[in-house]
């Protein structure tokens, strides 16, 4: 029997060369196994293939605006250190009324994130012990799904200086892809769901993404379906608040 880790390092290429071929030679032999890899090897090739790459203009835009911004802080540096005391008692008071507003609208005071840019920045994550360590993750991020729903495989990013998780899943209409995130944000380009006030609507390439708030959480599923369907999808989906 070929490990579920065994079968995600063969198809990264990440096995040592002894391993590749102990397994190459197993996939030969077993069918089932073989269609399992190849499962594997579509999912990723269909997150991939589906994320928008950011372009790199947009990229020197936000460095060039960054330095116009030095430059101007050098300029009222004589005039923030002479009135240093007062401004700092009124950034605490605007920082904690900001605070506390985005609280309510449940906007991250951190602005829109680019959902592609964070899927495409996540990283597959291998254990020995795949099927128990999955199970001991998703207790871990208090992460409740239907019966249905099977947990396949994760990838993990640093989002807000929080650890985030990408759960590849499966049910009975196919491959999706759930992403956690322990705080509230908001997207680009997603928009507010009718009469939902915590749930929005938006593409990540050619796929559709629904994404709700919970607690201090933010979940997303992501998929080739309709709204409908993935509304349904992340509404069996729960996230246990502390």
């Amino acid at each position: 029997m070929i490990e579920p880790i065994d079968l995600h390092g063969f198809v990264d290429g990440e096995l040592s060369p002894s391993r590749f071929a102990e397994v190459q030679a197993a996939l030969l032999e077993s069918k089932e196994a073989a269609g399992e890899a190849e499962e594997i090897r579509q999912i990723k090739l269909l997150l991939q293939s589906r994320i928008e790459q950011p372009e790199s203009a947009d990229s020197w835009k936000a460095c060039i605006r960054r330095l116009n911004e030095i430059d101007k802080a050098r300029r009222v540096e004589s005039l923030v250190g002479r009135f240093a005391p007062v401004l700092c008692g009124v950034l605490i008071l605007c920082i904690f009324f900001a605070g506390l507003a985005a609280r309510r609208s449940g906007i991250s005071s951190r602005g829109n994130l680019n959902l592609a840019q964070i899927v495409g920045s996540m990283t597959t994550v291998n254990k020995p012990d795949q099927g128990q360590w999955l199970e001991n993750l998703i207790k871990q991020s208090r992460l409740s799904t239907p019966d249905h729903l099977e947990i396949r495989s994760v990838r993990e990013g640093v989002i807000g200086g929080l650890p985030s998780r990408l759960f590849s899943a499966r049910d009975a209409d196919g491959d999706l892809a759930i992403l956690l995130i322990p705080q509230v944000v908001q997207f680009e380009g997603m928009t507010q769901a009718t009469n939902q006030t915590n749930l929005l609507l938006g593409r990540l390439g050619t796929m559709n993404c629904v994404s709700r708030t919970e607690g201090d959480n933010t979940v997303v599923v992501i998929a080739d379906r309709t709204y409908e369907n993935l509304v349904a999808v992340l509404s069996e989906v729960k996230v246990k608040v502390k």
